[in-house]
């Protein structure tokens, strides 16, 4: 894990990008080993828990989509956005297009970390 977050410091030094790349280890690390399926909901709550200790209130907003009017953390965002469209039963093209995606899909809200 140490690996990681130096991979991930030197590469972005971001608090959501470097907890992204932990919470993803310990996705990948959690999984060596099963053999038996796990429930769909392990993905998120697992990346979630990990994320949140890790990235912290570190504020950000998205730069497209469906979401652009939210603030606040990466794993926040995640949590609320993917269970939404978990429950509301959306294929993943759906629900990806809602999200936006591309370079630098996120940034960092400077004015709120100033106060």
């Amino acid at each position: 894990m140490a690996d990681t977050a130096l991979a991930a410091m030197l590469t972005h030094n971001d608090a959501a990008s470097t907890s992204a790349c932990l919470a993803f280890m310990r996705l990948l690390w959690d999984l060596l080993g099963r053999t038996e399926a796990l429930p769909p909901d392990w993905w998120l709550t697992t990346y979630v828990e990990t994320a949140r200790d890790l990235e912290g209130e570190t504020p950000y907003r998205p730069r497209g989509g469906r979401h652009q009017d939210y603030e606040g953390p990466l794993w926040r965002y995640a949590e609320q956005v993917v269970w939404d469209a978990w429950r509301r039963g959306l294929g993943v093209r759906e629900a990806c297009d809602g999200w936006y995606s591309g370079r630098f899909c996120w940034r960092r809200c400077r004015a709120c970390s100033t106060s």
